[in-house]
Parts: structure tokens; sequence; C-alpha cells
């Protein structure tokens, strides 16, 4: 996947690499699809998705993820700092 600005685009693709992701889950009906950001980082040589549900942390494998991909996410250019 492409990095950065305007040029990313929805790919099936699981990420390969840490950083934060939009997904979009397209294995429910569309009118229940939305998108969220995810983290997804390498733990114990496996990248596994970061969710924290407010009662603790869970770590999901990629694999385990059916949708659409976007990312790795860049931060927004500072304008302040010039």
């Amino acid at each position: 996947m492409t990095a950065g600005g305007a040029s990313q685009r929805w790919s099936p693709e699981k990420p390969k690499e840490a950083g934060w992701y939009w997904f979009k889950r397209t294995d429910l009906p569309a009118h229940c699809q939305r998108s969220a950001v995810l983290e997804v980082c390498s733990i114990k040589g496996g990248l596994k998705v970061h969710e924290d549900y407010g009662d603790g942390v869970l770590w999901h494998p990629v694999k385990q993820y059916n949708g659409l991909w976007c990312g790795p996410l860049e931060p927004p250019h500072d304008q302040e700092a010039g």
C-alpha cells in the first residue's frame, strides 16, 4: 500500500507493516458498514490490531479482519511548525 495523501485507495490487501490504517468492514449489510482507524502493531512476530473496549485491551491477528484497508496513515503536516 502506498503511504500518504490523496493517492491512497481502499484495498482488500491486509497490512504488511505496523501503523495506523483506515479499515472498512465489508462482511455486513451496507447499512451496517462503517469505517474506523485501527492501530496495527507487530507483536511476537505477527501483526495484530489493538482494540480497547474500556475494560481491557485486546489484540487480534490482522488475518481475522475481513474488509478493505487504506494506509498506513501519515500524521497531518503541522502548519504552525512550518
